[in-house]
């Protein structure tokens, strides 16, 4: 083979451990998009994946020893990858009719409904991953025939993944978008695959050699290690998803939770498995031995262990920042050491099995395939039955302890260099050492990190994220992953129903998305509505509500609660509602700016009754300029009847419709003097005076800003937001909390409060609406 040649295989491995790791990170947000962001949506779609993965290394590396020349097969695989990639889009969009149908008669929150997402998905991801999982094996037999470079051939696949997770998730999604993206990888593998069966066609040097069946010397081993050797394999796969599982929880503890958080901790995991791949390769004689696969194991365990239970002062520095630069320090800090423990096991593990007289692509074919299925079971397993029984501390340790077990077995029954006393005594150390740690800390997680500088009252941990119920400066409130949700007593959230509500008195069916702590959903109840659909993607929330926020107005019969992503409801729900309130904050939090998306907003309208209308929650703190003015425009464009809204601490609120105009009548009003209960509660104002109560419809009317036309002015060149290029979520996970950078767009752009007031005569009560209005836009983005 020419050193062109090899260098050539060598780059089509690392471009095959690129595309797959684009593939994956595509397939996630595509499947969120279409079937919802849920725990199960997301879990379904990388079980999916390392399940087709281990049936093809299984398949293929069973079948290696057929094929003359490995390598065309392989060619051939890249091929049928890269069309499968450029297919799994449209197939996903078109295979989603069943499930709307499915949804539609009734099916939602039933296991019925879980399935069929589950094959759905599975028919678009399984047949391409199918392919990826034969490709390792393939290479392996033509390129090493001896065992001797896996661990190298590894650490090139790997850092492909590591350089695809980097270019995918910074910079593809964000500039070209999903369907681009899979587009440009799917003519990569494609072009991959060509090249190669090109080269086998016209290069002499690339004609294969079947692999000899070698033999290699007897480990002896006995036959408890002989039984053990595969439930081992499954064991590594098992702990390193779980491991990633926790993780992902862990660092919503202690930062906070953005679209770069998973790319970047995926990062740093792929980094450490390479550096373990390389690691192995460079020092192979010393650490071929059994022993070093057995340390692997258990320091992997104790440091896992020892970074989580770590005193929570340990991890202050992180700050709970935004920051991508924060973020890669805290997942080098936490994730790298282990996964480099992992990427020295998968060669070792190669190691124990080459005693077997199977062919190098059969055995690295049988080692995927088990280690793969483990990976699908520590993903399903610790996600929907560890976690949620047990706890994240409990689930710490019985994956530390698993993976500490796996270290001990291999000590005692795999290394016969060593007599039986010294290795009892390892074993015994290390035992020693992990009960140690979980005895002595005096952590305990969740709890410690949620009750951090405040009173912890009540915590659940939810399928997506922790519900805490604190208490701080007499305040009881509510968070999600430690960030601000709401209050049990009166605040500004409130007029999130109260003011569509007297904009259109009329409303009978309600669907709220997002319902925080209670605040706004429980409002639209005081008015004389027929149904209220509250949706969130956290279906812990009511028994929280309900034990802590006066959340006795879900057991009213006009409610129904939905445990879902609120963007299915709007896609799939034969429903229609005469208001929607989306009340989704925090926006740079994953998958939330899909609620500011051209997509959602064609999927609310159509949900939407004759002259309905649709309230958005505004956090403008969380947006710069150029991102408020996309959201403005895009509302816009399905909106066309939008107006703009100030609320307390310079948060708007966004309310438009699509065939009528927007203003305070009489009828609002006639509700306002009439219902008790709303009167009363509006007896509060922003500054705090009797002049600014807004049970008053003049202060009412103050609180508007802009009509549709100023909002098209300011909005006019602004992109589009849209599902596929996930722009918003991306900008938004850089952009600091500052309301005060909108003073000056806000104060010398705005509208009178005449257009809004239809219940009088505006000239008698614009002179108090207009000072009020000037009192806002002074004051309010400070």
């Amino acid at each position: 083979m020419t050193r062109q040649f090899r260098l050539l295989l060598l780059s089509l491995l690392f471009l095959s451990g690129f595309t797959g790791l684009c593939y994956e990170i595509c397939w996630i947000r595509a499947a969120g998009r279409i079937f919802g962001a849920t725990a199960f949506a997301v879990s379904s779609v990388v079980a999916l994946f390392f399940a087709g993965m281990a049936l093809g290394a299984h398949y293929f590396g069973n079948c290696v020893q057929r094929w003359k020349q490995p390598l065309r097969v392989y060619a051939l695989l890249e091929i049928g990858i890269g069309t499968g990639a450029m297919l799994s889009l449209p197939l996903l969009t078109l295979l989603e009719q069943p499930y709307q149908l499915l949804y539609q008669a009734g099916f939602q929150n039933d296991s019925t409904l879980a399935l069929t997402r589950l094959l759905l998905i599975g028919l678009i991801i399984i047949p391409p991953t199918f392919l990826m999982g034969g490709t390792l094996p393939l290479f392996t037999q033509f390129y090493d025939t001896a065992g001797k470079e896996l661990g190298f051939l590894y650490a090139l696949n790997s850092l492909g993944a590591a350089a695809g997770c980097l270019l995918c998730g910074f910079i593809l999604l964000p500039m070209l978008g999903i369907s681009s993206t899979l587009l440009l990888i799917g003519l990569m593998a494609q072009g991959t695959g060509l090249l190669l069966l090109y080269l086998l066609k016209y290069d002499p040097h690339s004609v294969a050699i079947p692999a000899a069946v070698t033999a290699f010397p007897d480990r002896s081993f006995n036959s408890t290690g002989q039984a053990l050797l595969y439930p081992v394999i499954f064991g590594t796969g098992f702990c390193a998803l779980s491991y990633e599982i926790i993780w992902t929880r862990f660092l919503s503890l202690i930062t906070h939770n953005t679209v770069y958080t998973y790319t970047i901790s995926l990062l740093v995991t792929l980094l450490g498995i390479s550096a373990g791949s390389i690691l192995a390769r460079l020092h192979r004689p010393a650490l071929r031995h059994p022993t070093a696969l057995a340390a692997a194991y258990i320091l992997n365990s104790l440091f896992v262990l020892l970074s989580l239970l770590l005193p929570t002062a340990a991890w202050d520095w992180a700050g709970s920042s935004e920051s991508p630069v924060m973020v890669l320090l805290i997942c080098l800090a936490l994730m790298f050491i282990p996964a480099l423990c992992s990427g020295l096991t998968f060669p070792l593990l190669f190691d124990l099995i080459r005693q077997a007289r199977y062919s190098s692509g059969k055995r690295v074919g049988r080692l995927l395939a088990v280690n793969t299925a483990g990976c699908v079971a520590g993903s399903l397993l610790t996600g929907f039955i560890l976690l949620p029984l047990l706890g994240m501390h409990a689930t710490l340790l019985v994956t530390t302890g698993l993976c500490l077990l796996l270290g001990i077995l291999v000590m005692l029954f795999f290394e016969r260099g060593r007599p039986w006393r010294v290795r009892g005594l390892i074993a015994c150390v290390s035992l020693a050492a992990w009960l140690c740690l979980i005895s002595t800390t005096t952590v305990h997680l969740p709890q410690s990190y949620l009750a951090k500088g405040k009173k912890l009252v009540d915590y659940v941990e939810g399928k997506n994220s922790f519900i805490s119920v604190v208490q701080k400066n007499g305040d009881l409130t509510m968070e999600l992953d430690r960030l601000w949700q709401g209050k049990k007593g009166t605040g500004h959230q409130i007029m999130a129903a109260h003011l569509p509500m007297l904009l259109h008195p009329a409303a009978q069916e309600i669907l709220v998305v997002g319902i925080g702590a209670g605040q706004a959903p429980s409002r639209f109840l005081y008015y004389d509505i027929t149904r209220l659909d509250c949706v969130d993607i956290e279906s812990s929330l009511p028994q929280v509500l309900k034990k802590h926020f006066q959340g006795s107005w879900l057991n009213d019969p006009r409610v129904s609660f939905i445990a879902e992503d609120g963007r299915t409801v709007a896609r799939y729900g034969k429903r229609r509602y005469d208001l929607i309130s989306v009340e989704v904050g925090q926006i740079f939090r994953p998958q939330a700016s899909a609620f500011y998306t051209l997509e959602f907003y064609r999927n609310a309208r159509e949900k939407l009754a004759q002259d309905g209308i649709i309230a958005q929650f505004l956090p403008v703190g969380f947006f710069n300029q150029d991102q408020l003015k996309s959201v403005i425009r895009t509302f816009l464009a399905v909106f066309p009847h939008s107006t703009l809204w100030y609320n307390q601490h310079a948060e708007l609120l966004l309310i438009g419709s699509p065939d009528r105009d927007l203003a305070i009548r009489a009828e609002g009003v006639r509700v306002l003097k009439q219902n008790s209960r709303v009167r009363a509660e509006l007896f509060f104002g922003y500054p705090g005076t009797e002049e600014h109560f807004l049970n008053l419809p003049e202060v009412l009317a103050a609180s508007f800003l802009m009509g549709p036309k100023t909002l098209a002015n300011i909005s006019t060149d602004a992109p589009l937001l849209s599902n596929d290029r996930p722009v918003l979520e991306y900008g938004t996970a850089r952009t600091t909390y500052a309301p005060q950078r909108f003073k000056k767009l806000f104060t010398e752009q705005y509208d009178s409060p005449r257009s809004i007031i239809k219940f009088t005569d505006p000239e008698a009560i614009l002179p108090k609406s207009t000072r009020i209005q000037e009192y806002y836009l002074t004051n309010g983005f400070n």
